[in-house]
């Protein structure tokens, strides 16, 4: 015998077609599952095409015409593989399974099988596909009236649906899951419930504000604002409140809210003295550079309207948000971020506000937060007339800005240090010019004749 009849002969059997496993879902009873089937492994996916809709067909199998419906083009699109045929007997075993749980009362092990099939098509990369199977998951714990199966039916929707960008429904699964949870749920449910939706409605915010939609991430804010409020005083709540404030308060500044902006910085410092750790530090530290910057932009808004002691005030009250910021001094009572903070708190702050982003290494502090707020210092101090104090803060702005790697960070450094140094050279001088010879003294009279000899030579 030669060697190709010997292969011939050996040949493994082939695997069943897509229309011999159709056909065995409708033998066992389960006219469901060979309609999914079909759609799943047909071009298309039955979605916007020319193919019969899964009412047509199921009509069709009762009047016994299926075979005469699908025409030569349709059956060559049902060849046309969707699903690999590796896969094939998998998914058809689960559809099947699926609804005869469903026949049977077996609830769970309906619920189980949708979910198999959703985590397949997760897998391979067909995320709708799953997204289909987890709403049909949904679905059958509704109808069972599980509550727990339907908060984590709700919670895998959510999940997908981050996962693929769509942030509207993935706001519609949580806001469903939140109010199972409530309704249903434990302490811990509700709380797991209620971060999923933050997290949500903060992604949505950050969408808008990429759309330069500012009013929309506000509202989405808000909302993430309200939702960690119900957290309570608990440790993990008043972080998520803290949080959620300094988010909405960035956002206000942005559309020009810095009223209310000051507003949710200030709740947003409250929030962090609560409890002197160094996660409520750095969240503080947070806090004082927003509550300055948004004070800044109500400084300019009070000069552009002429309210010149209005400005003056709210430009002392960033300045009393850095210093205490970079340096440690609390500032005396006064509105906007004025009290709440003590000197061990800021010391953690220091400890931990860098060591947080960089893994717990061990490094002290952001460098590149605090050159930026000895440069907006300094600038306060030059507006304020106070020279020598602005070279001092543009100083402490240079020598940070030399450790990063940002050229232009360092060229601004240069330029404002260099301008500061000028004015306080140039300060002195008119200091001896106005006040030469007001002592009636002969070192007083000398420089004034000085002054005058040099003016003369040069004329």
């Amino acid at each position: 015998m030669d060697t190709e009849t010997i292969l011939m002969n050996h040949r493994p059997p082939e695997e069943p077609d897509k229309q011999t496993m159709s056909i065995e879902a409708l033998m066992e009873g389960c006219p469901a599952a060979f309609i999914d089937f079909y759609y799943l492994t047909t071009a298309g996916d039955g979605v916007a095409d020319d193919q019969p809709s899964a009412a047509q067909v199921a009509a069709r199998l009762a009047a016994g015409q299926a075979a005469d419906a699908l025409d030569a083009k349709k059956i060559e699109e049902f060849i046309d593989d969707e699903v690999d045929p590796e896969h094939m007997p998998f998914v058809r075993d689960a559809l099947v399974h699926a609804e005869s749980s469903a026949r049977e009362g077996d609830d769970a092990g309906t619920q189980d099988a949708f979910r198999s099939i959703a985590e397949f098509f997760l897998k391979v990369g067909d995320p709708r596909k799953g997204i289909f199977f987890y709403e049909k998951r949904l679905k059958a714990a509704r109808k069972a009236k599980d509550p727990a199966a339907e908060m984590v039916a709700d919670g895998d929707l959510g999940r997908v649906y981050e996962s693929m960008g769509d942030i509207p429904h993935a706001i519609a699964a949580y806001e469903r899951l939140v109010a199972v949870a409530a309704a249903d749920g434990s302490r811990d449910d509700v709380s797991s419930s209620r971060r999923h939706l933050i997290r949500a409605y903060n992604a949505a915010a950050d969408a808008k504000t990429r759309e330069g939609d500012g009013d929309g991430a506000v509202r989405f804010l808000t909302s993430a604002l309200d939702v960690a409020r119900k957290e309570g005083e608990s440790d993990g709540g008043v972080l998520l409140e803290a949080d959620a404030n300094y988010r909405l308060g960035l956002a206000l500044a942005r559309i020009g809210e810095h009223a209310a902006a000051l507003e949710r910085q200030d709740d947003h410092l409250t929030l962090c003295a609560r409890k002197a750790s160094p996660v409520d530090a750095v969240g503080a530290g947070k806090a004082r550079r927003a509550l300055a910057a948004s004070r800044l932009a109500m400084r300019d808004a009070a000069i552009a309207s002429g309210e010149t002691a209005a400005a003056e005030a709210h430009q002392r009250e960033a300045a009393r948000c850095l210093e205490f910021f970079l340096d440690g001094e609390p500032p005396d009572n006064g509105g906007g971020g004025g009290g709440g903070m003590s000197a061990i708190l800021l010391a953690k702050a220091r400890e931990a506000e860098t060591e947080e982003e960089s893994g717990g290494k061990g490094v002290v502090r952001d460098p590149g937060a605090d050159a930026r707020a000895w440069c907006t210092l300094g600038k306060i101090r030059s507006a304020e007339g106070e020279h020598a104090k602005a070279a001092s803060c543009f100083e402490k702005f240079f020598e940070l800005a030399r450790g990063l790697s940002d050229q232009r960070l360092l060229d601004v450094a240069r330029i404002n240090l260099g301008i500061a140094r000028g004015k306080v050279k140039q300060e002195k001088f008119m200091s001896t010019v106005l006040h030469a010879g007001e002592d009636g003294t002969k070192e007083g009279s000398e420089a004034l004749g000085n002054l005058l000899s040099w003016k003369v030579a040069r004329a």
